[in-house]
C-alpha cells in the first residue's frame, strides 16, 4: 500500500474532444471545475493529468494578488497561493515551447486562476521549455495541481513520441514522492497450524 503524508490524494484523468468537432461539449470545462470544487471540499490533495486540446501558450495560470496595493479592493487578503510556489522552487511563470492559444487554452487557464490550481508543464526542471505534446507542435496534455500537493511531484517529463501509446501524443511521465507502508500479511498454513509472515 502506498500512502502520501497529507492523506488521500485525488487523481483526475481527464479527456476533452477537440474544439469545433461533434464530439465537443461547451461545458466541458465547467463540468470538470463542478466536479473540482466538490472533491476539495473532502480532499486536500487533488492533481489531474491528461489531453485537455487546450492550447495556453506561456500566459498566466494565476492571478497574482498583492495585499499592500492601495487599488486592490479584496479584503481580508492575507495569503495568495501563488505565493506558495516559491516555498516548493518551483517558478511563477512557466514556460511553454507552442505559442499558439485556442478557445479551450482560455477556459482552461480560467479555470486554473478560479481555482488556484497550476499547470506543471514548463515550471518544472525536468520540463523547464515546456516541450510540445502533440505532433511536434503544440502543448494540449497537461498536469494539473492545486497547491497542496505540488510538494508530491518531483519531476515531469513529455516522453519520446511511440505509436505504442497514441496516434499523435507524447506520452507524460510524472514522479511522485510518497510514503511506502509495507504491510505485513499473515498466511495461515492451513496443514501446520503455524501463521507464517511474509
Amino acid at each position: 500500500m502506498v500512502l502520501f503524508k497529507d492523506g488521500d490524494v485525488i487523481l483526475g484523468v481527464v479527456y476533452i474532444p477537440p474544439e469545433y468537432t461533434a464530439y465537443s461539449s461547451p461545458d466541458a470545462f465547467g463540468e470538470i471545475e463542478s466536479e473540482y470544487l466538490e472533491l476539495s471540499s473532502k480532499y486536500e490533495n487533488i492533481f489531474m493529468v491528461g489531453d485537455f486540446n487546450a492550447r495556453t501558450a506561456s500566459e498566466k495560470d494565476y492571478i497574482f494578488i498583492d495585499e499592500n496595493d492601495k487599488n486592490n479592493e479584496l479584503e481580508c487578503v492575507s495569503v495568495n497561493d501563488v505565493c506558495n510556489l516559491n516555498l516548493f522552487n518551483i517558478p511563477i511563470d512557466r514556460n511553454s515551447m507552442d505559442k499558439g492559444k485556442n478557445r479551450y487554452g482560455n477556459q482552461l487557464l480560467e479555470l486554473c486562476k478560479c481555482n488556484s490550481l497550476f499547470i506543471m508543464n514548463g515550471r518544472l526542471a525536468t520540463d523547464i521549455a515546456g516541450k510540445f505534446t502533440c505532433r511536434n507542435a503544440s502543448v494540449v496534455d497537461y498536469c494539473l495541481c492545486n497547491v497542496n500537493f505540488i510538494k508530491n511531484i518531483i519531476s515531469l517529463n513529455v516522453l519520446e513520441f511511440s505509436h505504442l501509446y497514441s496516434d499523435v501524443h507524447c506520452p507524460l511521465f510524472i514522479c511522485l514522492n510518497c510514503n511506502q507502508s509495507v504491510k505485513e500479511s499473515i498466511e495461515q498454513n492451513n496443514f501446520t497450524g503455524q501463521s507464517n509472515k511474509s
